[in-house]
């Protein structure tokens, strides 16, 4: 039988067992009107500052545990319900007899009505209500109003609710001061969010961390930044002065002069979202410098910026190592437009090519294909393997001599016959050509590729085709027979008098030929025999 669950832990047990026995306060309030249930709640929350859990044993009375709570006494002062009957600090009880004169009126409508004129005004008013709950709901309406009436009076009242003991009346008043923050209330503010991102509540530190990015000026700009070196701040930091803007730049600027490399690596973080054209000469600077993490950050701000002056630079990075990834990826960023040194790159430095060959696969046009002609015949795999994809993509015809050339390389020749194949028909005379090479499988290549893309025209030179090897012999009949049978002749008069019956398999057989199994032939260290096309 299955076991039974374990029933789940009510809100006093949670709150007690996060908070501590010694931080919990339980306060009892009777004699509650009617419907006012939760204003009591979000007043003993305001006094106590902390989280609550609440039940109610009968009618119009309130049993409210709330925790953290340090000074049972200072709370007790602090309740604005009605008379406090009982403070007990060592058994951590208050009991409150409620007044009904201390609980607020019933909202007015037009406060919640943004369409009506008086829509501001009544939620200033809502500001002051002595209900935590309705305040904070007053912030929340005025956060997303279209007017701007009473602008000073409305920012002055929201400053004071960012000071509140509730904490959700303070992170609803600090999102509503962003939205309608001035001049006059800027500096105050400012101060009093300084202190707030220290803040027991994360939630309200994460409000404030927010409200102090929407002031977006040089001052603040540089406070925050001074902030990077605490470690405790250092990321939530970082990450306000990017939501800051230009405003955060020069100060994130300076930052990567800091002799703390996490210092450092946290600007140039925050820089990625905020820097400008003028960042551009330091951040190039920084791409040779002694810090790998930092320059990879900096390519990430030059890839946004795509200023021009960045280009040249970022690709000789393509033959640093520890870069070469991340300069390409800001290189694929930057377009088509960084081409040109990207190719001028490779061709002075080797060890750029496989970087500019990621590059080019991306942004290449018809100019690069000589460079990538270049790459696909060397020893690097997956550079080669992705010039052979661009060629065979591209189609370009400038590739048609060097690739019937690599049909006779055992690991270029598969590759270069697929980019054959995609040009099609315009590379027949070359493989026709091919024909006259001294290695046998480079011949069978040519015949197979001819076999798929041959036309009329080389019918002639397949029937007078004559070899000793019999399985090449065997080739040149079946591309005769696929050609003749495409362009509708029969496949009768090819001559098979070659000297020799073909040795290799059977025409129903799998070809090896593109595994090069039969190359017979010298080849030159990197496996690709040196090979002329016959003229």
């Amino acid at each position: 039988p299955a076991s039974p669950s374990t029933p789940p832990e009510d809100e006093v047990a949670k709150l007690t067992r996060e908070c501590g026995p010694d931080r919990i306060l339980t306060v009892t309030v009777e004699g509650i009107p009617a419907g006012q249930n939760s204003f009591v709640r979000a007043k003993v929350r305001e006094a106590a500052g902390g989280r609550t859990a609440a039940r109610t044993p009968s009618s119009g009375t309130m049993v409210i545990t709330v925790g953290p709570v340090g000074d049972v006494q200072a709370v007790a002062r602090r309740l604005d319900l009605g008379e406090v009957t009982q403070v007990d600090p060592a058994g951590r009880r208050v009991s409150v007899k409620a007044d009904p004169s201390k609980f607020p009126e019933p909202i007015r409508a037009e406060a919640t009505n943004p369409a009506h004129a008086d829509f501001v005004k009544a939620n200033l008013v809502e500001l002051k209500c002595p209900d935590p709950d309705r305040r904070g709901q007053a912030a929340s309406r005025l956060r997303s109003a279209s007017s701007k009436q009473d602008r000073e009076d409305v920012a002055k009242a929201l400053l004071g609710l960012m000071g509140n003991n509730d904490p959700v009346a303070r992170r609803e008043a600090m999102g509503a001061w962003a939205a309608w923050q001035t001049p006059a209330t800027t500096a105050e503010a400012v101060a009093l969010l300084f202190k707030l991102i220290r803040d027991e509540d994360h939630l309200v530190r994460a409000a404030a961390w927010q409200a102090l990015s929407s002031v977006k000026n040089d001052q603040t700009a540089a406070a925050v930044a001074k902030l990077l070196e605490d470690p405790s701040l250092r990321t939530d930091a970082a990450n306000c002065l990017a939501r800051m803007g230009a405003a955060a730049e020069k100060p994130l600027l300076e930052l990567l002069e800091h002799a703390d490399k996490d210092v450092r690596r946290e600007a140039a973080s925050a820089l990625v979202q905020v820097a400008t054209s003028q960042s551009t000469d330091v951040l190039i600077g920084y791409l040779e410098g002694s810090d790998p993490e930092l320059a990879k950050r900096s390519l990430q701000v030059l890839a946004r910026l795509k200023d021009p002056k960045a280009i040249e630079p970022l690709a000789r990075q393509l033959a640093n190592k520890e870069l070469a990834a991340a300069a390409a990826r800001a290189l694929i960023e930057i377009g088509p437009s960084a081409e040109k040194a990207v190719i001028a790159a490779a061709e002075k430095n080797r060890d750029a090519m496989a970087g500019a060959m990621t590059v080019l696969d991306k942004i290449g046009t018809e100019a690069c294909a000589p460079l990538v002609i270049q790459i696909a015949a060397g020893n690097d795999f997956n550079a080669s393997r992705q010039a052979f994809r661009f060629l065979e993509r591209t189609k370009d015809e400038r590739a048609i001599v060097p690739m019937v050339e690599l049909l006779s390389s055992f690991h270029h020749r598969h590759a270069a016959s697929e980019v054959l194949k995609a040009i099609g028909p315009p590379a027949e005379d070359a493989l026709l050509k091919g024909l006259k090479f001294r290695d046998p499988v480079a011949v069978q290549a040519c015949l197979e590729i001819l076999r798929e893309i041959g036309t009329k025209k080389s019918l002639r030179s397949l029937k007078a085709f004559r070899s000793r090897d019999g399985w090449t012999l065997e080739c040149a009949r079946r591309a005769y027979g696929a050609i003749a049978a495409r362009a509708g002749f029969a496949q009768g008069g090819f001559d098979t008098d070659s000297g020799t019956e073909p040795s290799g398999p059977e025409p129903g057989d799998k070809d090896p030929l593109m595994k090069g199994g039969f190359n017979t032939g010298p080849e030159e260290k990197g496996g690709q025999q040196k090979v002329n096309v016959v003229e």
